[in-house]
């Protein structure tokens, strides 16, 4: 397998426990605004937690910072509300402490599928996913329990866009930018 199984860092995702203090805090040393959006039953299908499947295992918010280049990696932020998930798994590991929580990789020309594959074949298992329903398309994401033993210190996510993606409006916080 090439240096370049992973493909390009497309994300890095911070867990909180304070969704919008964090926010604040971000915004002190310039990120944001943020686009916010909230993923539960009615936003996210096929949603798994390990071996567990349901329309409703888990809401979770999420925001990524604007950034006007689209090919550039985001922060994004995760805030757990309900359920099970590795944001929740994460948290609880770290006594609630907001921090880095995993990084996500295009993992290139690869689908979910064989991305999952892949994974699996290195030892890893999908510990969390879902369908995030765009307002036209949807977006894949996996992410995986590389966190959940002493070889590799964060979770890995991917990320598969459908290619009509179109993202659902989001909330902006706390303003929406003008070149938005």
């Amino acid at each position: 397998m090439s240096s370049n199984f992973l493909g390009n860092l497309n994300q890095v995702c911070i867990a909180t426990p304070n969704f919008k203090k964090t926010l604040d805090e971000l915004g002190t040393v310039g990120m944001g605004p943020f686009q916010i959006y909230h993923f539960n039953s009615k936003t996210v299908s096929d949603q798994k937690y390990y071996e567990q499947t349901g329309a409703d295992l888990y809401e979770i918010d999420v925001a990524f910072a604007y950034n006007p280049d689209p090919k550039a990696p985001v922060i994004e932020v995760m805030h757990h509300k309900k359920g099970k998930s590795v944001i929740k798994d994460y948290l609880d590991k770290h006594n609630n402490k907001e921090g880095v929580q995993s990084i996500a990789y295009t993992m290139g020309t690869s689908t979910m599928d064989q991305r999952i594959e892949e994974m699996k074949k290195k030892g890893y298992k999908p510990a969390t996913s879902g369908y995030f329903i765009g307002k036209k398309g949807g977006t894949k994401f996996c992410f995986f329990d590389t966190a959940d033993n002493d070889r590799v210190p964060t979770c890995f996510e991917t990320i598969e866009w459908s290619s009509d993606w179109v993202a659902p409006d989001p909330e902006w916080y706390p303003n929406k930018p003008s070149e938005a």
